[in-house]
């Protein structure tokens, strides 16, 4: 078999991978509290990211992070979020 069908097959494999992570996300339906959040500012060769702790009324943790420090900014820790199916971000609630 020729050697750019593997790198074919592994594209797809991480198509498929990214697809199932995305939809599991997306479809997702809590609510919870912030608990913690925090700014990464990187290294020289990446750049900052924004970390968001949450956690659900039963109990779990869901973290999620962010490029966007104005998503990041209308946060206080002990906000009450709302994580509705077909978004990616939970809202204030």
């Amino acid at each position: 078999m020729p050697d750019y069908i593997y790198s074919i097959i592994l594209v797809l494999i991480i198509v498929v991978i990214a697809a199932i992570w995305t939809t599991k996300k997306k479809n997702e339906e809590w609510q919870g509290v912030l608990v913690k959040k925090e700014y990464d500012m990187g290294d020289e060769d990446s750049s900052g990211t924004f970390k968001y702790e949450f956690k659900t009324d039963t109990g779990k943790k869901k973290k999620f992070t962010s490029p966007d420090q104005k998503y990041f900014d209308q946060w206080t820790v002990g906000d009450k979020a709302i994580k509705k199916k077909g978004e990616f971000f939970p809202k204030k609630g």
